[in-house]
């Protein structure tokens, strides 16, 4: 036995080897290897494996004769161990005495369940907490098996895409980088639907980290607020209900997975009751007269009412055609005229902000809440909102004016701020309220005293200018370019130019219903970083004259020539 075996050599093993052995040595060496780009020494390792693997399940039966006395009795522990797990124990008889082996779903899902179990009962605090227990459940002998493994990484894939729960933020970030999601979209779709979410989410996560950092981070405060309280007070909810639903609308998978969405609904009923209690009605009291139990009237009582209402009704009639009358005898010359001419005028509230752009295609509506504005005074600035009229709104002919409600600190700084009555499409209302949280108020001097307290109505109009001279006309696949280009995320130095091509299928109004891979560049990252900016691209603008096709054929190359 002193010669050791080639495949034995290949996989760094002795000669006393067993199958425990050989399995850890194939996934050490597996790590190593590119299945797809090395598909040779894939074939080759699994052929080393495979006859290790018979080789050590043959060898007892091989030594047998050369052993001179029984081999000793086992410990009662390892007994017991041998008992408890049968992948590692090693055939003492013919292969047909050998214990059944555990199926690859079996061992998954045993694990899985394992993990499942301390996932809920201890949630994970950090990133590195998760790595922790993901690491664990990953050094199981019972993963030894591929098939196993990759059964696991899918049930991990299903348990982040059926929505967050307390610890899936770590375990979405820890996941990504144990199974190397983000540099492999391809190992994500074959994973199903659930690999499908994952993958959309972390595209959004790229996404979302090329915004502002000031309103990223803002964002992420609230994000992580969101998580943790269903209501964190009026002046949270105020100030970071919009940056939520701002992250909600653009990032939806992402959100999901990553945070407790059901508590939205909370924060917006809080806002509700918020915005009722500043500006709605006051709360009707109670009194003994009206809380009184209701007593039906007798008919001489409904008599007498209506006896009054006719007289009411009657006197109404005379009274109205009694000033009539003197108002056609009342002339229209004279001091008291002269006094009504003369009169100076009120002082005219200063104009909603227009933004005039390209003609209206159809459009959609998406309301919110209104709140009422009858008590707000007009806000006046010394340093007027500069709205953007968000491009996604043009594209969709979105168009509309937007009620702002703003609190000014003494120094016409905003405070506070929220959408009184919305324009029907949220991506007009967030961008009215990011150029108001921009401008600086004047405050009057009859306001100075409730500085702090009075909240002022800031309209915001954004319009679709039908009356504009018309653009020149662009090429619709230089505007196909110019949509799909922006998100695109891909940093590798790659030889030459290569190009991709893909089939889209597009609805009517230029929504991408699906796209399928017609022509590799051979470079498996670009193809996928392509996929993946028209994915998050999901519309195509209209073209400038006639329909959007219903298939159309997109090339893409990593360099902009």
């Amino acid at each position: 036995m002193n010669d050791v075996p080639g495949f034995l050599l290949a996989l760094g093993l002795r000669p006393d080897a067993d199958e425990r052995a050989i399995r850890r040595a194939y996934a050490s060496e597996l790590k190593k290897i590119d299945q797809e780009a090395e598909a040779e020494a894939f074939q080759r390792l699994r052929e080393t494996y495979e006859a290790a693997l018979t080789w050590a399940r043959h060898k007892p039966q091989t030594d047998a004769p050369v052993a001179q006395e029984p081999p000793p009795e086992p410990a009662e522990s390892e007994a017991q161990n041998v008992h408890s797990s049968p992948i590692d124990a090693t055939p003492a008889g013919p292969p047909s005495a050998a214990p059944q082996a555990t199926s690859p779903h079996e061992s998954a899902h045993a694990v899985v369940a394992a993990f499942a179990g301390r996932l809920a009962e201890h949630p994970p605090r950090s990133i590195d907490d998760a790595a922790t227990l993901l690491n664990t459940s990953l050094e199981d002998d019972r993963l030894l098996d591929m098939d196993a493994r990759f059964l696991f990484e899918a049930n991990v894939a299903h348990i982040l895409a059926s929505g967050w729960q307390a610890g899936h933020e770590h375990l979405f970030e820890a996941a990504a980088e144990a199974f190397e999601w983000r540099k492999d979209s391809a190992r994500l779709q074959r994973l199903g639907k659930a690999g499908q979410v994952v993958d959309a989410a972390i595209v959004e996560q790229h996404a979302h980290a090329d915004l502002p950092t000031a309103h990223r981070e803002l964002q992420l405060k609230y994000l992580d607020l969101l998580r943790r309280r269903s209501n964190p007070g009026e002046e949270a909810v105020t100030l970071g209900l919009d940056h939520v639903l701002h992250a909600a609308g653009l990032f939806p998978n992402w959100v999901r997975l990553t945070s407790k969405t059901e508590n939205i609904v909370a924060w917006q009923k809080v806002d509700a009751d918020t915005a009722s209690s500043a500006f709605g009605p006051s709360p009707r009291r109670a009194s003994p007269a009206t809380d009184a139990p209701h007593t039906p009237l007798k008919p001489s009582q409904l008599v007498a009412w209506f006896a009054i209402f006719c007289v009411g009704s009657m006197l109404f009639v005379l009274l109205q055609s009694a000033f009539k009358w003197q108002g056609e005898k009342m002339p229209t010359s004279g001091p008291l005229a002269s006094q009504a001419v003369q009169a100076p005028p009120q002082r005219a509230a200063p104009p909603a902000t227009a933004i005039p752009t390209s003609p209206t295609p159809p459009s959609f509506t998406a309301p919110r809440a209104s709140v009422a504005l009858s008590d707000a005074p007009r806000a006046e600035y010394s340093v007027a909102p500069r709205p953007v009229y968000p491009s996604l709104s043009k594209r969709f002919g979105e168009q509309g004016k937007v009620l702002v409600k703003v609190l000014p600190d003494s120094d016409g700084v905003v405070r506070g701020i929220r959408v009184a009555q919305s324009s029907g499409y949220e991506r007009l209302d967030a961008a009215a309220v990011d150029a108001v949280k921009a401008a600086r108020l004047v405050i009057p001097k009859d306001k100075a005293d409730k500085t702090g307290s009075t909240w002022y109505m800031a309209p915001i109009n954004f319009v679709l200018n039908d009356g504009a001279q018309p653009a020149a006309r662009r090429d619709w696949g230089q505007m196909v370019a110019a949509a799909v280009r922006p998100n695109i995320i891909f940093a590798a130095d790659v030889r030459g130019n290569p190009t991709v091509e893909f089939t889209l299928d597009l609805a009517p109004s230029g929504k991408i219903l699906n796209a399928t891979l017609l022509k590799s560049s051979g470079i498996p990252e670009w193809d996928n970083a392509a996929l993946r900016a028209i994915r998050k691209t999901e519309y195509m603008p209209l073209p400038d004259q006639g329909a959007v096709p219903s298939q159309m054929v997109l090339a893409l190359r990593p360099k902009n020539s």
